[in-house]
């Protein structure tokens, strides 16, 4: 038989499983009781009830996101895991297995650093879902950004090779960097000089080195060139990576 308790409140004996618990015991009235003193206390302290209740659910909040956090940090291959096969139909140990044969390193850039938030990212083919190889956050965003295109790789080589030593505008002038702005986007007929895009608004790009104009460029073709590091050997590297992993 289970133990048995009185209830100061309404005075009925109930099974102990009738009373909330508290540390090592139980409380002194049972749970409809307790239930409906918290109702009666709510509706004659209505602003101080809504207080504490925010209060509990901001409490509760956090220590849900302490939990989940701790969970992350213990199961940290199971996670890895879980997302592989969900996203990549492959396991941990396979994820491994592609980065030990690129020596443990992108296979794009040669990076043994991730970047991001601290892991390699798996790349594949957005068509056929084929896994291509193992990439760094940098070279993993730079192919989202060129479309995995080798066409735009290869004139991203050809316009960091173009000649601009007869550019003589510099990015420091303000004032003939508007005018030569005008000038190459009629020029181009407002299409960015490596992917082609059609645009209202293209970035003036210039060489990092000498602070010369180049081209005018989308947004997505203007930040791969600063992940690549305005690398034609990069770009190449690029190009060979998406050609062998057709």
């Amino acid at each position: 038989m289970p133990e048995t308790k009185k209830c100061n409140r309404c005075g009925e004996i109930k099974s102990i499983l009738e009373f909330y618990k508290r540390g090592n015991s139980y409380r002194h009235i049972c749970k409809i009781c307790n239930k409906e003193a918290v109702a009666q206390w709510r509706a004659k302290n209505p602003e101080e009830a809504s207080l504490k209740r925010k209060i509990w659910k901001s409490t509760r909040k956090e220590k849900d996101r302490q939990l989940a956090k701790n969970w992350r940090d213990a199961n940290v291959e199971r996670q890895q895991t879980n997302q592989l096969q969900r996203l990549y139909g492959i396991t941990f140990d396979q994820y491994t297995q592609i980065l030990e044969s690129q020596g443990n390193c992108c296979a794009i850039c040669k990076s043994k650093v991730p970047g991001g938030k601290g892991q390699f990212h798996v790349d594949h083919d957005h068509l056929t879902g084929k896994i291509r190889g193992i990439l760094c956050s940098c070279c993993n965003l730079m192919l989202g950004l060129i479309l995995d295109s080798t066409e735009n790789l290869d004139n991203a080589v050809k316009y960091l090779n173009q000649d601009i030593e007869n550019n003589l505008v510099y990015v420091s002038e303000y004032i003939n960097r508007k005018r030569y702005y005008a000038t190459m986007f009629k020029e181009q007929n407002g299409r960015c000089l490596i992917c082609g895009l059609e645009s209202q608004k293209l970035c003036l790009d210039h060489d990092h080195k000498t602070n010369k104009i180049r081209g005018l460029l989308c947004r997505n073709c203007n930040a791969a060139l600063g992940i690549l590091q305005d690398d034609p050997a990069l770009c190449c590297a690029a190009a060979n990576y998406l050609e062998a992993n057709k």
